[in-house]
């Protein structure tokens, strides 16, 4: 364990064992479609539905927006104006996302 070149090979391996368990976007993303095919051949196939839906948001497919307010505050106007920003915004995103 001393001599040199075994610790570097065990720094090495440790190193990409390490590298293998890095959560990252395709990892996650092959992680979620193993779990659902897995639901799938077992027959559980709208137990998959969360997984897939997971998928398509780490994918990009999927944005959700979450609107933080009281909406009984707000006159019509102001509803229809909140509406028409959020679909403009959307429509931006959507955008920016096909350009990629």
């Amino acid at each position: 364990m001393q001599n040199p070149k075994i610790q570097k090979y065990l720094q090495h391996r440790s190193n990409e064992v390490n590298r293998a368990f890095t959560v990252t976007k395709n990892n996650y993303v092959r992680r979620q479609q193993v779990l659902s095919q897995a639901l799938v051949d077992s027959g559980k196939i709208k137990d998959a539905a969360p997984f897939e839906q997971l998928i398509g948001k780490a994918t990009g497919q999927f944005v959700e927006t979450h609107l933080h307010g009281n909406l009984n505050d707000m006159q019509k106007s102001e509803k229809l104006d909140e509406i028409k920003r959020l679909k403009t915004l959307q429509e931006e995103r959507l955008k920016i996302a096909s350009d990629k």
